[in-house]
């Protein structure tokens, strides 16, 4: 490949990295505005539906006129809302939760004006006056549950949107460090490729001309490829040979004199070519004597340094540094004199406005013919300026998102921790309420009532399961060497009840000792074979544990013979409370596995399965040995 066709590719993929750049930016300010805008909608949405259930229940309890009024201008209120939701959301999944959240809200609304029709203006407004009838509290039911119901899928629109608003972000990250990184690695490459061609043929051909003119005629300099170096070493080749056959004679000399002409006059314009090569290069290309004033300064050069070619020549290197980079910079130069290369050597450049950049040079210095006395050194460089704020940018948003990951932490433990109380305190009002009028309910009411207290309790259970979730990382303990036997053994005592109940079996081969956090490790070993006693087939549960050498970390497998999982749900399992069954099929929120992931990746190891669906299922972690 032509050198001049190497040095357009450089800046050609320069330009593709900058284009694909602003392409990702655009996009993803147009994916985050969409989302935002989203949240937006859905989030006022939500305010207005919770201030019309506090104009709802006001009503309840007062039967006043001014209640009514408010309740309708928010009801006025949500509905031109959910029209321009309509309008703004596209996905099929949202529009269908915008059309059960009309449904639920044309329900409450006709079932509430039914009930607000009913009751009508009360002259004494006392709550202990308020007497409701049997069919006044079914109808006062069925608003609450359309209520509940449109809250619900209003919060379920909300965290869509703020899925796709996520989802945009990470993506723009994404794609501009891996444009970023890919356009630099290919820089790099190829520079260096140009850089190591320039300098050892360059060198070669240094040494075979100094030869040559030496009148050893019988030295051939090396030629590879097709290029104008090739082109330049081969003319030089033809010159000796020719010289070697024409020395003999006078004739010959004469015919040698001629003949060194014309090649002269071919190097002229070989070496001329080869310097427009030079000149018009994209990296800066420069070149120094032994008393390192600089004698070769290409435009790729002037363009870094803001200077003339004509106005650095013959002057000290000492010009292009910054000052308190001279005395290191020239301690570096000097080293070349003595053969040192320089393969990735960074050096500061100043340039005539005073801003510095940062180069990365590759070097070669070229010896008489005595291969002891240096005649010149050429240098090619490439400004990483850009390179080394994008890796500064890197860093820094790589600690934002570490920052963000644990405030999402402490969030979640906080909003969890604190739904506890209310939560305690609406089971326990339902529960007084079904005690204290026992007897005066219906069936439909006492449903009504065991809905409630049975979703506050599995309300409970996820709350619980997002503590322990949020606990993984936050309230972990310290890594130490345990023994796999011990942490084996403690989850099989906290399974012994269920292990009996379903006749299980759990056997383990030789467990090697590892690194990790006790009560961590026995949560994992517990929640894998209780999903395998869980989910077992028609034959009792049959449970292998087993651990293998990777070499740089150990990988510990559970096996069962239960009812397997199929492989298109892999993505799945893992997902905090995602699940493959419905409760009644199996009891649980889903989060066993999760909790399982995020401690294996707390302990910098792996987890996944292998499962045909009916055939059993075997799980795979690994821990690493330090």
């Amino acid at each position: 490949m032509k050198i001049k066709t190497r040095l357009r590719i450089n800046a050609l993929i320069s330009l593709g990295v900058l284009v694909l750049i602003l392409a990702s930016l655009a996009w993803s300010y147009f994916e985050m505005s969409s989302a935002t805008r989203k949240m937006d909608l859905v989030a006022e949405m939500r305010k207005v539906a919770f201030e019309r259930i506090i104009l709802r229940d006001d009503y309840i309890l007062n039967h006043e006129e001014r209640g009514r009024i408010q309740w309708n201008a928010k009801s006025e209120t949500l509905k031109g809302l959910m029209e321009s939701a309509f309008e703004t959301f596209t996905n099929t999944e949202d529009l269908a939760l915008l059309k059960e959240v009309q449904a639920n809200y044309i329900a409450t609304f006709i079932l509430f004006s039914r009930f607000m029709k009913k009751t009508g203006k009360k002259e004494d407004n006392f709550i202990e006056e308020i007497k409701f009838t049997e069919a006044d509290s079914r109808l006062i039911g069925q608003v609450f549950l359309r209520a509940y119901s449109l809250t619900d899928n209003i919060n379920k629109l909300y965290e869509s949107a703020l899925r796709a608003r996520t989802s945009a972000r990470d993506n723009e990250v994404i794609i501009i460090l891996v444009s970023l990184i890919s356009g630099v690695i290919a820089l790099i490459i190829n520079s260096a490729l140009i850089g190591k061609i320039l300098t050892n043929r360059l060198t070669a051909l240094g040494k075979g001309v100094a030869l040559i003119g030496a009148g050893n005629f019988d030295y051939r300099i090396a030629t590879e490829g097709n290029d104008e170096l090739t082109a330049l070493a081969l003319a030089s080749n033809e010159m000796a040979m020719k010289l070697g056959l024409s020395y003999t004679s006078i004739r010959s000399l004469e015919s040698e004199i001629e003949q060194r002409k014309r090649t002269e006059s071919a190097l002229r314009e070989t070496t001329e070519h080869l310097n427009n090569l030079i000149d018009q290069a994209n990296a800066p290309i420069m070149v120094w004597d032994p008393q390192f004033r600089i004698t070769r300064f290409n435009h790729a050069f002037e363009n870094l340094t803001g200077r003339q070619a004509t106005d650095v020549i013959g002057n000290s290197l000492q010009i292009l540094f910054p000052s308190d980079q001279v005395e290191v910079s020239m301690e570096t130069i000097r080293k070349t004199q003595t053969g040192e290369r320089w393969e990735a050597v960074e050096i500061h450049i100043l340039h005539i406005d005073e801003t510095i950049s940062i180069v990365l040079w590759n070097s070669a210095t070229i010896f008489a013919m005595d291969g002891i006395t240096p005649i010149a050194t050429i240098a090619q460089g490439q400004d990483i300026t850009n390179r080394k704020v994008a890796e500064e940018q890197l860093q820094r948003t790589l600690a934002d998102l570490e920052r963000s990951n644990k405030e999402l932490e402490q969030f979640a433990y906080v909003a969890s921790h604190d739904l506890q109380e209310p939560l305690r305190m609406v089971s326990s009002y339902t529960q007084l309420l079904a005690q204290r009028y026992e007897g005066q309910l219906d069936e439909k009411a006492k449903k009504y009532i065991d809905y409630a207290v049975d979703g506050a309790v599995r309300m409970q259970g996820l709350i619980n399961d997002l503590l322990a979730y949020s606990r993984v990382n936050m309230q972990g303990g310290t890594f130490e060497s345990v023994d796999s036997h011990l942490a084996l053994g403690a989850a099989l005592r906290n399974l012994s009840a269920a292990m009996q109940e379903n006749g299980a079996l759990v056997i383990n081969d030789d467990l090697p000792t590892v690194q990790a956090d006790t009560s961590q490790l026995t949560q994992v070993f517990q929640n894998l074979i209780g999903n395998a006693i869980k989910f077992r087939g028609t034959d009792p549960p049959r449970i292998q544990v087993s651990a293998g050498d990777l070499g740089h970390e150990w990988c510990f497998s559970v096996k069962d013979n239960g009812i397997g999982i199929d492989a298109k749900y892999a993505d799945k399992i893992f997902v905090i409370f995602q699940r493959l069954h419905t409760r009644q099929e199996y009891p649980g929120t889903g989060i066993g596995l999760a909790i399982c992931k995020r401690i294996v990746e707390r302990h910098r190891g792996r987890i996944w399965f292998e499962s045909e669906f009916g055939q059993g299922s075997i799980f795979y972690f690994t821990l690493p040995k330090c």
